[in-house]
């Protein structure tokens, strides 16, 4: 059955503790708190070094908060904390950062790493009930920024539950469900992605025509992501990137140099737009492998 939004994303959080599975105050700490965790829906990860930490939260991009024990290898610098937050902050620079911690070693955080951290927590002083109502609450503000504009915008339109009296014509989703091959097809995909099948008759994602509302801001936001002076989003993949940008450069009968081993959809924009190809020859290494155009081929010259 396909899954909703909320059940694929779900709430997860890394506890790295080296007393997890000890008989000691701080181990029987740590675990209340992940049986409250867990109580409100939290799934937690469980790792017991700074080794194993940094591994597992490369490879898990779904962990949207991180308990670090401050005092996970006893070492008087704590070298190895420090280099966990490092490694964090070097894959994710918003994911929450909890230091779990007792107040005699709060004088020993380094000002860089407690600048890297969001929370620390007592496990011995608060409550797991408190402690975890924090993290909790800081995974959803993590969650709620994390997501780019218009993704945003649509995955809040799909919760709203809005029936679809316009196009695409399948409605939904729902049109599918009326013969077997079709509910094979939407459990294939599952339902979000038909809910999420809109067109710009919806008002609230704004327009690809206009570049107005949640599609502006996305492109505006991919724009200062890529260090770029403008973004637009553009349907049918890069084909049709490459002749929007051809068609609007060149007109009929204007001389266009041209790779000779391009795309066809370069060579359809040509054709569409009237221009006259000249085509450079790229070079080949030893293998025949096609490589760039040399610049001795780009001269007046040569062309």
């Amino acid at each position: 059955m396909a899954r909703s939004r909320d059940e694929s994303l779900g709430k997860r959080a890394l506890m790295v503790h080296s007393e997890l599975h000890d008989q000691s105050a701080a181990g029987r700490a740590a675990r209340r708190l992940m049986e409250h965790l867990e109580d409100i829906d939290i799934d937690v990860v469980e790792a017991t070094s700074c080794a194993d930490a940094a591994v597992v939260f490369a490879s898990d991009a779904s962990l949207q908060a991180v308990l670090l024990d401050f005092d996970i290898e006893g070492d008087e610098d704590h070298r190895g904390a420090v280099a966990v937050i490092a490694a964090i902050r070097a894959r994710n620079a918003a994911v929450p950062i909890f230091l779990c911690a007792d107040r005699s070693l709060a004088s020993t955080i380094p000002l860089d790493a407690m600048g890297e951290v969001d929370d620390f927590i007592w496990l011995l002083e608060d409550t797991p009930r408190f402690i975890a109502g924090r993290v909790e609450a800081a995974i959803l503000r993590y969650r709620q920024q994390v997501l780019p504009p218009m993704f945003a915008a649509l995955t809040k339109f799909a919760q709203v539950h809005e029936y679809s009296w316009h196009t695409p014509g399948h409605t939904g989703g729902t049109a599918f469900l009326k013969h077997p091959a079709g509910r094979a097809f939407f459990e294939f995909f599952g339902e979000n992605m038909f809910r999420a099948d809109l067109s710009i008759s919806v008002g609230e994602l704004g327009s690809l025509l206009d570049h107005s509302g949640p599609i502006g801001a996305g492109e505006a936001y991919a724009a200062q992501v890529f260090g770029a002076h403008r973004s637009y989003t553009v349907t049918n993949g890069s084909s049709t990137s490459n002749r929007v940008i051809l068609m609007a450069s060149v007109t009929r009968d204007q001389v266009c140099l041209c790779d000779r081993n391009c795309h066809k959809s370069a060579e359809h924009a040509m054709t569409l737009s009237g221009a006259i190809p000249t085509y450079m020859m790229p070079s080949r290494n030893g293998l025949g492998l096609i490589g760039p155009i040399p610049p001795a081929r780009l001269t007046r010259e040569a062309i």
